[in-house]
């Protein structure tokens, strides 16, 4: 299992906000899922390139839980 790098800063541009608006999701909850601080710790899978992707796009899928204990799928891609 390859983790993401826990250094990096999320990017909130508008059609990331809106992207995980329509989920149901905050980027509180997004930052706190992909930083472990849920009561359960976060599995992340590096994910195979999909068509249509930037062969150097990198793209992780993370199962974690946010700090209230709400249990997510989080996909992202780290640059």
């Amino acid at each position: 299992m390859e983790l993401p790098n826990s250094n990096l800063e999320p990017e909130w541009d508008d059609d990331n906000m809106e992207h995980i608006a329509r989920h149901g999701l905050t980027p509180e909850q997004v930052e706190e899922v992909y930083y472990g601080e849920g009561p359960l710790p976060t599995l992340a899978v590096r994910s195979k390139r999909q068509s249509g992707v930037r062969q150097s796009e990198v793209r992780y899928r993370l199962w974690g839980t946010d700090a209230a204990g709400n249990f997510w799928e989080v996909i992202v891609a780290p640059y």
